[in-house]
């Protein structure tokens, strides 16, 4: 393992593999993936069924 700084390229790239794995994670905390387990879903009505305010949770869908 080498002692030097990380190029910005590295940096760059394991932030930008953050991203998916912490929606993933929300999706699975708000339970988004059990209300839309019979049928695809608009976001007014996953919002409705999570009693979530749809403006909020439109970023993460």
């Amino acid at each position: 393992m080498g002692t030097g700084t990380p190029e910005p390229e590295l940096i760059e790239k394991l932030l930008s593999d953050v991203y998916p794995s912490s929606a993933f994670l929300s999706g699975v905390q708000l339970g988004i993936f059990t209300v839309l387990k019979e049928e695809p879903l608009r976001v007014e009505e996953i919002a409705i069924g999570l009693k979530l305010e749809p403006r909020k949770l439109e970023p993460l869908l």
